[in-house]
């Protein structure tokens, strides 16, 4: 059986941001979607990083603060600085994307969420090609 993949996501979160129409009455609801997404994309993708260390998490709701805090710990721990320091910017940009999620999730009003979405989206494809950089030197 294929596993999900996680990067489809990302792609589905490009795709709603490329294709709406500011006067489509769910534009709104296309922007949140593609800052969920792209959220999920960034923390599953992270937490597949980690387990090829050999990390594993349980499924609780604390998950998503323990995947950032595994991150930033193991960026201290780094001796080389560029892993440490790219370990470190994936738990600060994975935390930003979980305040925007959360936003985007349950916040009625949203300010600037065009920009919040472009955001996020940015924030992601960094995100992806920093863990494909990592997993060159695990």
């Amino acid at each position: 059986m294929k596993t999900f993949e996680w990067l489809d996501y990302l792609k589905l979160a490009i795709d709603f941001k490329e294709h709406i129409k500011e006067d489509d009455p769910m534009a709104e609801a296309l922007y949140r979607t593609s800052i969920s997404r792209s959220y999920y994309f960034v923390f599953h993708y992270s937490q597949d990083y980690l387990q090829l260390l050999g990390i594993t998490f349980k499924k609780t709701p604390n998950v998503h603060k323990e995947v950032c805090k595994v991150l930033e710990d193991l960026s201290k721990k780094e001796n080389n600085y560029k892993i440490s320091k790219d370990l470190k910017e994936i738990s600060v940009d994975l935390e930003r994307l979980r305040t925007l999620r959360n936003k985007a999730d349950y916040d009625e009003y949203m300010k600037n969420i065009r920009k919040e979405t472009e955001t996020s989206l940015i924030i992601s494809k960094n995100i992806k090609e920093i863990v494909e950089k990592l997993k060159t030197f695990k």
